[in-house]
């Protein structure tokens, strides 16, 4: 009789074990995707950052040649520096 009882707690408790085997593997394969798309994006932005440079060099010079050309007086956006 008592073994009769303890067998679905048995199957239970074996039953339970191989749920967290597979969620723990699961978590694995999850962590690896992401780790991978990490790794991905961290190369995207590396290919990026000279574009993002030279994009920054840009703006500075043509900011600069706005500076100058505003400083001139008669120009439409003149504004003498204080």
């Amino acid at each position: 009789m008592k073994r009769k009882n303890l067998t679905p707690i048995l199957i239970t408790i074996m039953l339970s074990g191989c749920a967290n085997h597979e969620k723990i593997d699961r978590l694995a394969r999850d962590i690896q995707t992401l780790q991978a798309r990490v790794a991905q994006v961290e190369q995207d932005i590396n290919a990026l950052r000279p574009e993002v440079i030279a994009a920054s060099t840009a703006a500075a010079q043509a900011n600069l040649r706005l500076d100058a050309v505003c400083m001139q007086p008669g120009s439409p956006c003149y504004h003498p520096r204080l």
